[in-house]
């Protein structure tokens, strides 16, 4: 992707430079216009079109949690209110990605509390927060494929 931009960059400014080097018709003079050729080829500018690297079908990238307790919060940020607790080695959906590509927004995928356990120790199922990237294990394709959400 970066290769494709920096290649469009190039051609816009070779292209821009050859231009510059043809003959302004508008500031010669009769004489000059009368004894040069006509043949005057005018370039266009290239058009660059960016596409994205990959894109994601729901549901195919997931991600197993890391950490031994980890926050399901209602916001990308420490600040956002706790949501839930995900245990150690839960398995979510992701959805999207923040800006920075530092939280992930989940989809718990419905992991009932096992027997002895609090309910606040497994995700109880169906609920959509974020993780912070940091702590979990992606599997099924890459972050950069993740759309932007929030």
């Amino acid at each position: 992707m970066k290769r494709m931009v920096m290649y469009g960059v190039i051609a816009a400014l070779l292209l821009s430079f050859a231009a510059a080097q043809t003959p302004d018709t508008n500031r010669l003079s009769a004489a000059t216009l009368a004894a040069t050729p006509k043949r005057i080829v005018h370039v266009a500018a290239p058009l660059v079109v960016a596409t994205m690297a990959g894109t994601m079908t729901p549901g195919s990238i997931t991600a197993r949690i890391t950490a031994w307790i980890l926050p399901l919060r209602d916001a990308p940020s420490r600040k956002g209110k706790v949501l839930d607790r995900l245990k150690h080695n839960v398995v979510v959906t992701v959805i999207g990605v923040n800006r920075f590509h530092t939280w992930i927004e989940v989809q718990v995928n419905g992991v009932p509390p096992a027997a002895g356990q609090p309910a606040t120790m497994q995700a109880t199922g169906g609920e959509t927060g974020w993780i912070s990237v940091f702590y979990v294990q992606l599997k099924g394709g890459r972050l950069k494929s993740v759309p932007v959400v929030g």
